[in-house]
């Protein structure tokens, strides 16, 4: 496994992540965001996906883009990337991605949201809007 940490800037931008491949192996991208206040939307593109799975654990209030562990036939095998953040960015804690945890346990809730590719050659692409889309105000 490959460790990298990355800063995005206002700016924004993109990480394409091409198809795995057989000999590929795993790589964890932490992201930080320098400002929070983006001028411009920041998208993960992983391309040969059909299907990819966000989760956000609002006990560690860290949200994972990528590969679920145990990936069975039906999860995202095909992904070779997994992209940490620090909180909420996506806003996966919303009542919908909501998760029950396992039966008598006191665990904090985790959040999941499936993304679906529109167009499988592209892959799928994640946004992540500005401050401004989030909020619907500049500040």
């Amino acid at each position: 496994m490959l460790w990298l940490h990355l800063i995005i800037d206002q700016a924004g931008g993109e990480i394409i992540f091409g198809p795995k491949h057989s000999e590929a192996g795993l790589i964890l991208i932490d992201i930080t965001f320098g400002s929070l206040d983006r001028a411009a939307p920041f998208s993960l593109v992983f391309r040969g996906n059909e299907t990819l799975t966000a989760s956000y654990d609002s006990d560690t209030r860290i949200t994972l883009v990528g590969l679920l562990a145990g990936c069975g036939a039906e999860r995202d095998c095909a992904a070779w990337a997994v992209v940490r953040c620090d909180g909420d960015p996506y806003g996966l804690s919303r009542p919908e991605n909501w998760q029950q945890g396992g039966e008598g346990t006191d665990t904090f809730p985790l959040f999941l949201k499936r993304y679906r590719t529109q167009t499988p050659e592209n892959g799928v692409v994640i946004h992540l809007p500005t401050r401004t889309q989030q909020t619907g105000r500049p500040d």
